[in-house]
């Protein structure tokens, strides 16, 4: 499941950049109906309607993160999380829109919506953003290219953080009623955590563009040469060189999936990542580090423990689907932006 929790944070990050003169990434309707966006409901969670214009918003946001992660245009033929591609982006889309909602009920159900101090807040957030802007008027903007209401738009980039805070405080807090104990932390550790020795090059030039084929040919061939116990000159020309501990996540997919299928001090073959090269080795863990690291390994844990509870609460929601839903295709949708 993909981590929907952090993404709310990302969009407020991404909110307060950029300019208000530049288009959404992809806009307007879904060809495939005449639906209007403002209006049309592509679901109801939980009871509550979902309009078309959310759904899209998040739909956008789905298309340019994977073309950004491919470093390439969407392969409308092709697949992505053991899905096609359609499916996928679909349905990312509408997890995050089935967690805020879902979120916001739970929220509700133990006494932790925003406070009216939390909410004074929200609006001079809100105030910053749009003197940032330039105006009211560059903020109105900014809401037309998303497609989204004021309230849309407030509930979902400033909204919607306060509240997976709140819920994760409570939960798994210092005080909170989830946080993991010492015996969990330590089965954590062994469970999920692994130690590494890894090479790194990187494959883009000083001027931050991608190495050429070639180069890059040539860089892939001498890494699948490397041996940690070479000579200081190989090792001098390795970007980085380090013994560290990963926890699922915390690297990009195909450094994780090479490190976690190793069985101790068993070695990679060349790991290729969107921005480096690497070999890994793993090693035996250290009950040291976890004694010296006890509570960062346990918001780790809790973190973890977060983000699958996170992924019942979608599903256990209850979700009924439109036909503006079944009807709306990414790619058309894409094509129209």
């Amino acid at each position: 499941m993909i981590k929907i929790m952090t993404l709310f944070f990302i969009l407020l990050v991404l909110s307060a950049c950029g300019n208000p003169d530049t288009p959404s990434p992809r806009g307007g309707t879904d060809p495939v109906t005449t639906a209007d966006p403002g209006t049309a409901i592509v679901a109801t969670v939980n009871g509550t309607p979902i309009p078309l214009s959310d759904f899209l918003f998040f739909l956008d946001h789905e298309m340019t993160s994977h073309e950004i992660s491919l470093g390439s245009a969407i392969d409308w033929d092709g697949e992505a999380g053991g899905r096609p591609i359609r499916q996928y982006l679909k349905e990312n889309a509408l997890d995050i829109l089935i967690l805020g909602q879902t979120a916001e009920d739970k929220a509700a159900e133990l006494g932790l919506l925003p406070t009216e101090a939390e909410l004074a807040d929200i609006e001079q957030s809100k105030r910053y953003e749009i003197d940032a802007l330039g105006g009211r008027d560059a903020f109105d903007r900014r809401l037309r290219q998303y497609g989204l209401t004021e309230e849309a738009y407030t509930r979902h980039i400033y909204r919607a953080p306060v509240i997976f805070g709140k819920l994760y405080d409570h939960l798994f807090g210092a005080d909170g009623l989830l946080i993991p104990n010492d015996e969990d932390v330590q089965a954590y550790f062994h469970n999920s955590f692994a130690r590494a020795l890894y090479a790194m090059r990187v494959t883009f030039g000083e001027d931050g563009a991608p190495l050429p084929a070639d180069e890059r040919d040539a860089l892939r061939a001498w890494m699948a040469d490397f041996d940690f116990d070479g000579d200081s000159g190989a090792l001098s020309l390795l970007d980085d060189l380090g013994d560290m501990y990963f926890s699922p996540g915390f690297m990009e997919p195909e450094f994780d999936a090479a490190l976690f299928s190793l069985k101790e001090n068993e070695t990679s073959g060349v790991v290729e990542t969107s921005f480096a090269l690497y070999i890994v080795k793993r090693l035996p863990l250290d009950d040291e580090f976890l004694r010296h690291n006890m509570e960062t390994v346990r918001y780790a844990c809790a973190d973890a423990r977060y983000t699958d509870l996170l992924g019942e609460w979608i599903t256990q929601a209850d979700v009924t689907l439109t036909a503006v839903y079944h009807a709306l295709d990414p790619e058309q949708h894409y094509a129209k932006g």
